[in-house]
Order: structure tokens, then C-alpha cells, then sequence
């Protein structure tokens, strides 16, 4: 088998109904990837060989006893490194936390085993999910695998970088203002932050608890589907088939394109703006009408959702932030340090602002049922390019959606002239993730971005 590599769940999931690959061989197929490969782009902080081994065999006892669990029976994945997963550390990429291996798995984590799922080791993470990525951090930066001396964006770093690489079939993110949709952004690939509350985020470091959320990476809409059947908390999602949809056509849609979100000065490059009418242009040619959308201005979303951060992040860490600050990186404490400055007003008003905000982009539906828009602004930045400063002047166009708790969905739209992902959101109604899936795998099958790799 070792010239077997599948690139998607969907594609392994069928080579192990069918006896040519066993679950032991897959994983060591990826094991290896990992061994000759991540050293140049650092997306795992821990490899569990000997946990993941023993779990392929006892998978595959069961694959050839004909008691397949599901679609991710077999099939290996990673876990960001702020999500608990028993016998492992969870070091959210700092020097704060303890090395102290977490007593149980995160319930998403748990589903995932309970459905099949290999898990292969632990990725690399922005410090607490939140800053990153400065050289001070415990684990350093996970890096690009289409070009290794750029960013892979954040915090879901290591996650995008790994699927990407081809390093693991899956992975889970976590997304509080965009750190699934950015890195896929910047990397390839798929990857959705749900509808809030669908995935449990127990057993996983906050960040911002009221705008935290838990998605899934992987290569293509499908797979982040059957991946979303797993990972769903059973109280919230568990009567819905994230699959349902898929291999329809989508003719009819009203596509909402959002351009006051990318199409501003000093806002998408053109590239990225030429990239998103490419976009439209093919859901029209699939039978889609397009329709331009407004909503509030995109300084007010990000206003608003970054007090919201800084005030529930503050109030997370403020011990450890006021004791020993130093053990902080740079980044994380500027930013967090900054939230010791807003009241319980600041953070009230800002509450206010986000159900005026909500209500906004529920009306908007009444004029589409998807809304498309940029995911980042451009192709991945350089590592020394992408600054502290960048933070607090750019208008993240993915900060609406956590507020909101719309599910949002980042994929590839193109790709930049030196040939870099560039990556587009669409944005569906709150429970409304199949027909997501659905409208986006249309997108997908019409393209040929899912057939670029990066060269590892």
C-alpha cells in the first residue's frame, strides 16, 4: 500500500469498505508522511504513533469482522492543541498552561472516536487561540505547505497546514473571529464554523465563550460533512444528515454577494476581488440568480466583536495575566492586557450592538439564501510580514458570523499569480449546514481548485 494516498475521507472510507487499505495500513501511511515531512512545516506539537497504532488495529479487527462503524471508521485525524484529548497535554501553545496529560477526551473528540476516527496526535495552535505567530511561543509556528516562508493563518493553524500537507485526513479547529475559515483561507481546502451550539465545546480552552465555536477541516466539502455528522452534540444536531444535500444541483439559489465586507480601500487585493466576481460568475453559470446584500458597516462588526474578545478573554486570564505576565507571549498579552480597559458598559453596549447586528443579517436572508462574501483579504502574507499591528487595523470580514452564530463556510475561490490559495465564506441560515454543504459542493464539483496540492 505505500503507494496508496487518498486526499479525501470519502476516498479512504471507500478503500476500506472494500479491503484495500485496513485502517493499520492508512494510519501508517500518515505516520510516515509525518515523520518525513512536518519537520518543514511544524503543524504537529505531538505525534501519539504507539495510540494511534494500537486504535488502527483494533479498527481493523472490526473492518474485517464487517463492523464498520460509519464513513470515519479508520480514518486518521488531528486535534488543535487547545481541545482535550485523554492522555495528551493540552498546551494551547504556551508557556501558562501545565504538561499535566487531560484525565478525558473533549465530547467532540470522544464522538469522533466513538464513529471510528484514528487520531493521529496533536497540532499547532496561536497562543490560546488567540495571538500568534511570534517566535516566544513554546511550540513556534505551524508554516504554509504551499510556500513554507508564509503564514498559514490562525488560530487553527497547525489543523489547515496538516490537511493541507496531506499529513492527515481531517482535522479539528476551533473559531472564535475566523481561525477556522482564515488558515483554510491561506492553505486550501474546507473547512465551516458551524451554527453556534451544534458542536460542544466542552473539554476545550475558551477564548471568548459567548463567540467560540468548533468546526472541522478537511479537503473537501463532503468530508467536512461526514466529518459534522460525528462531531454534532447529540442535544442539538443530532436528527440532521449534514450529507443530505450533497450532489445537488443548485439552480435556483439566490446567491447574496456581500461586497461591503472586501470591496473597499485598502480592503480585498485585486486579485482577491477578481477572484470573488470569478465566484458569482460560476453559481449564475450553475443556475443561481446573484443579488448584491448590504449590512451594517464592517468596522461595526469588528468593533463590537472585538470587545466582546477582550473582555471575555480578560476576564479568563487576568490571574495568570496579572501574576506572571512574562510567561505570556508578546502578542497574546498586548492583546489581552488590552481588555483590562473596557467596563462592564463597554462590554454591555457591545451586547446590545451584537442583537441589532443579528437581526440585521437575519433580514438580509430575506433576500437570498446564502450569502457570499471574502474569508481573508488577499493570498497568505509573508511570516515577517504579518505583524501584531495587523490585528487591530485590519477589518476581518469573519468576525460578523461568530457574532452572529450564522454557520459560515470557507473554501477556495482561486488562486493568487504566485499561485497561493485565496479563499471565499458562504454564509447560511442559523441550523441551515446541509443545505450549505449542498450549495457549496455545487461550487466545488464546477472548479478545479480541489485538484491543486501543494508540492510535499
Amino acid at each position: 500500500m505505500t503507494d496508496f494516498l487518498p486526499r479525501t475521507i470519502a476516498e479512504a472510507a471507500q478503500a476500506i469498505r472494500d479491503g484495500s487499505c485496513s485502517p493499520l495500513e492508512l494510519t501508517q501511511i500518515f505516520l510516515q508522511r509525518i515523520r518525513s515531512l512536518d519537520d518543514g512545516i511544524n503543524s504537529f506539537v505531538l505525534v501519539d504513533e504507539a495510540g494511534a497504532v494500537d486504535a488502527a488495529r483494533r479498527l481493523t479487527d472490526e473492518a474485517r469482522n464487517g463492523a464498520l462503524r460509519g464513513p470515519l471508521h479508520g480514518i486518521p485525524l488531528a486535534i488543535k492543541d487547545i481541545i482535550d484529548v485523554a492522555g495528551m497535554a493540552t498546551t494551547a501553545n504556551s508557556h501558562v498552561t501545565s504538561r499535566k496529560p487531560a484525565e478525558h477526551d473533549a465530547p467532540v473528540v470522544r464522538q469522533l472516536r466513538e464513529t471510528g476516527a484514528v487520531i493521529l496526535g496533536k497540532v499547532v495552535t496561536h497562543e490560546f487561540a488567540y495571538a500568534g505567530p511570534p517566535a516566544d511561543l513554546p511550540y513556534g509556528a505551524a508554516r504554509n505547505p504551499w510556500d513554507t516562508r508564509r503564514d498559514t493563518g490562525g488560530s487553527s493553524s497547525g489543523s489547515a497546514a496538516a490537511v493541507a500537507a496531506g499529513l492527515c485526513l481531517g482535522a479539528l479547529g476551533t473559531d472564535t473571529g475566523g481561525s477556522i475559515r482564515n488558515p483554510v483561507s491561506y492553505c486550501g481546502g474546507v473547512g465551516i464554523k458551524p451554527t453556534w451550539g451544534l458542536v460542544d465545546t466542552s473539554g476545550i480552552i475558551p477564548l471568548a465563550f459567548s463567540l467560540d465555536h468548533c468546526g472541522p477541516i478537511a479537503s473537501t466539502v463532503a468530508d467536512c460533512a461526514i466529518m459534522l455528522n460525528a462531531m454534532a452534540n447529540p442535544d442539538r444536531g443530532a436528527d440532521k444528515d449534514f450529507s443530505s444535500a450533497l450532489g445537488q444541483p443548485a439552480r435556483n439559489c439566490r446567491i447574496g454577494v456581500l461586497r461591503s465586507f472586501y470591496d473597499y480601500e485598502g480592503g480585498a487585493s485585486d486579485e482577491m476581488r477578481a477572484a470573488l466576481d470569478a465566484a458569482a460568475e460560476t453559481f449564475r453559470y450553475l443556475g443561481c440568480t446573484t443579488v448584491d446584500i448590504q449590512l451594517p458597516d464592517i468596522r461595526d462588526f469588528v468593533a463590537c466583536g472585538r470587545i466582546i474578545v477582550l473582555s471575555e478573554a480578560y476576564a479568563l486570564h487576568f490571574e495568570d495575566l496579572e501574576a506572571t505576565p512574562r510567561r505570556f507571549g508578546r502578542w497574546t498579552r498586548d492583546r489581552i492586557m488590552a481588555g483590562r480597559l473596557l467596563s462592564a458598559k463597554d462590554y454591555i453596549q457591545a451586547q446590545r450592538v451584537r442583537h441589532g447586528l443579528r437581526a440585521a443579517v437575519e433580514n438580509a436572508f430575506a433576500q437570498c439564501d446564502v450569502i457570499l462574501t471574502a474569508s481573508a483579504l488577499g493570498q497568505a502574507p509573508l511570516l515577517e510580514e504579518d505583524g501584531n499591528d495587523a490585528y487591530w487595523q485590519t477589518r476581518y470580514p469573519t468576525i460578523a458570523f461568530n457574532l452572529t452564530g450564522h454557520p459560515a463556510l470557507a473554501m477556495t475561490c482561486g488562486f493568487s499569480g504566485d499561485g497561493l490559495p485565496l479563499g471565499m465564506q458562504i454564509v447560511g441560515r442559523l441550523g441551515a449546514e446541509p443545505f450549505l454543504f449542498g450549495i457549496a459542493q455545487a461550487y466545488e464539483t464546477a472548479t478545479a481548485w480541489p485538484n491543486r496540492a501543494p508540492m510535499t
